[in-house]
């Protein structure tokens, strides 16, 4: 795999919310590139698919933790508003 720009060793390192925000933060542009795609991450989907057949059609959906949104993309055509 190129152009990893992670090491989810160092999750286990932080200490405190300033370095949470500096180790997300430097990930965050190539999160989806280097570790969502290349380890064929399906669990956005696959939650999304779920949440669909467990709400009304016209469901708003609040998703806390939304990261970079990948859960949201599978619920194109509904109203999704995310924080992380």
């Amino acid at each position: 795999m190129s152009n990893i720009s992670y090491d989810l060793d160092k999750a286990y390192e932080i200490n405190g919310p300033d370095d949470a925000r500096r180790m997300y933060g430097d990930w965050a542009p190539t999160y989806e590139t280097s570790f969502a795609q290349a380890w064929g991450y399906i669990a956005p989907r696959e939650i999304a698919a779920i949440l669909r057949q467990e709400i009304p059609a016209k469901a708003e959906i609040l998703d806390i933790g939304a990261g970079t949104g990948l859960v949201a993309e599978h619920l194109r055509g509904l109203t999704v508003d995310a924080l992380d």
